[in-house]
């Protein structure tokens, strides 16, 4: 399971940080251009090893 929560939300993009299991993790922060769709990692969680919780934000995110 991986926890986010909204940072920050303009016209131009939203922010997210994201823990990958639980919420006393290393947490890592992502971006979302809402103009252009394109992701951008901000800061990698150490936890997340091979990515996986980085994709799952980003879907739930563009499920948004």
């Amino acid at each position: 399971m991986v926890w986010y929560k909204l940072v920050s939300i303009n016209d131009i993009e939203v922010v997210y940080n994201y823990w990958p299991e639980r919420l006393t993790a290393d947490y890592g922060t992502l971006s979302y251009n809402l103009q252009t769709n394109e992701p951008v990692l901000i800061k990698k969680s150490e936890d997340d090893v091979v990515f996986n919780y980085r994709g799952h934000v980003l879907r739930r995110i563009k499920e948004f």
